[in-house]
């Protein structure tokens, strides 16, 4: 069976997602598809505007077969770590045979540039340091590098094409193409060229307006929603209905669940950020430059960038305007940020990195299609392949991970819960680096609910389940219809 990756936000699913995913699944012949997304923080160190099961439940309703969710310590990192834990994901699965991925620019050529450049670690990484030196910022000076190392700089479209590579969309490209090639996967690579508007355009009134614009349009529908309340109120948005410009934009399947989260008051809001503001700036204080120090992104003295900006800042933005320059992007300093937040230091990030390296990463079930049956039972087979390594092979494997977890509190040992919850400083039990990435996962949605002003234990990884879609093979408990019943009897029927 072909089966297709895909690494995504969904942030919320629209049009131009549904567009890339049909095209995608055309182009590569797929029977199947997967889809690792990030979890309760996006890539660049915000809050998720839907909590990750509900953007699983979008994915699913259009058309993905598996939704799993990158861990917290990859989702919230660079491109070329976000990259790294994706496709160290779509390899271990064993089942993915092609992975598809939006881009600015022509397809094939940027492909090539990333393989050469994959080729060419070791002259790209000097390439790199070369062009931070000469004072270029990141996204310039990795376009600049990839280009001289792929032999792109010069010859017809080069000034167009270092120019998008610039682009979020041609940045993540490049680096997946780069990981699979590095991590040696025997997954091929597809380019869809995005249509509609740009990554980082607020335009609505198109049926393929960007999700930055979308977040944007239901915000301000949130605010006029609001009744005059200061920040710490717990009162809920009034009903809202959504703009004909959102409708536009938006699948049937998405609308359906952003309505029923904005009649709940499930989707971020203005007053969050300001509930979570107050919390960041609080840790800040408390670490000091030692132990900002220690972070995981933080060099070359941000520390003392971060805490000369601190006493004038009185929110997360204002904070980043005063300490954010060329060399070091927003969305870098707005990583570093959260990584404040969640006490994510630079040693466990290299724990949890090497672990990956070693093929050693989990995948978090988040939401089960319609071929979903298929691919688990895809899955268990390399789950088994993998059980049946020779003894000296095991042996070489110091951590035990899972390579599926559904359902935390049966498949962790009562060790390995107590260390996720943050009850104890070690796991006692093996696997500490990858359970120290599942630690994260935990916090970051236990952190996004505190500032929600939402009560953590029904929104716990501990008490929520994978959403299930309704389809033929899916199993019911009898005379219940609960997705976590459902979820455990399907889950166990695979094999998983």
């Amino acid at each position: 069976m072909k089966v297709l990756g895909i690494i995504a936000e969904y942030n919320p699913f629209h049009n131009g997602h549904l567009y890339h995913l049909r095209q995608a699944v055309a182009l590569a012949g797929a029977q199947a598809v997967v889809a690792v997304i990030s979890g309760a923080v996006t890539q660049r160190g915000e809050p998720a505007f839907a909590d990750k099961w509900s953007r699983a439940r979008m994915a699913v309703d259009n058309g993905v077969d598996l939704v799993l969710e990158l861990p917290f310590a990859f989702a919230c990192n660079s491109a070329e770590e976000f990259a790294r834990g994706g496709v160290c994901l779509l390899k271990r699965l064993g089942c993915v045979t092609d992975m598809a991925f939006g881009c600015e620019s022509e397809p094939d050529r940027l492909i090539e540039a990333a393989r050469v450049s994959a080729l060419r670690d070791e002259e790209f990484s000097q390439r790199l340091r070369r062009a931070l030196n000469e004072g270029l910022a990141y996204p310039a000076a990795r376009s600049r590098a990839l280009l001289e190392t792929g032999g792109l700089l010069s010859g017809a479209g080069a000034s167009g094409l270092q120019e998008a590579l610039r682009a979020p969309n041609d940045i993540l490209a490049v680096e997946y193409v780069r990981q699979l090639q590095l991590q040696e996967a025997s997954i091929r690579p597809w380019g869809i060229r995005r249509t509609g508007s740009g990554y980082h355009s607020l335009q609505t009134g198109t049926a393929l307006a960007s999700a930055a614009a979308i977040r944007r349009a239901i915000s301000r529908l949130q605010a006029q929603g609001l009744p005059s309340t200061d920040a710490g109120s717990a009162a809920k948005p009034e009903a809202a209905a959504l703009s004909e410009d959102i409708l536009r934009a938006v699948p049937k399947a998405t609308l359906a669940v952003l309505e029923e989260l904005l009649q709940q008051g499930g989707l971020w809001r203005p007053q969050d950020s300001l509930r979570l503001d107050a919390m960041l700036l609080s840790q800040l204080r408390r670490l000091g430059p030692p132990g900002l120090r220690q972070l995981q992104g933080c060099s070359e003295g941000l520390e003392y960038r971060l805490w000369k900006a601190l006493p004038y800042a009185e929110s997360a933005e204002q904070l980043l305007s005063l300490s954010s320059c060329a060399r070091y992007s927003t969305a870098r300093m707005r990583r570093l940020l959260c990584a404040a937040l969640m006490d994510f230091d630079g040693k466990t990030w290299g724990n949890i990195k090497e672990s990956a390296d070693k093929g050693l990463l989990y995948g978090r079930v988040l939401g089960i299609g319609n071929k979903g049956a298929q691919l688990l039972r895809c899955i268990r087979s390399q789950k088994r392949r993998e059980e049946e390594r020779s003894a000296a092979q095991r042996d070489s494997l110091s951590e035990s991970v899972p390579l599926l977890l559904s359902n935390l509190n049966r498949e962790l040992t009562k060790e390995q819960k107590r260390f996720v919850k943050g009850e104890t400083a070690a796991c006692a039990d093996g696997g500490c680096a990858a359970f120290a990435a599942l630690r994260l996962d935990v916090r970051a949605a236990d952190l996004c609910r505190t500032a929600r002003a939402a009560d953590i234990y029904s929104g716990s990884d501990f008490v929520r389940s994978p959403y299930v879609a309704d389809a033929p093979g899916m199993v019911e408990a009898s005379g219940k219809n609960e997705n976590s019943i459902k979820t455990t009897g399907f889950l166990r029927q695979s094999g998983i």
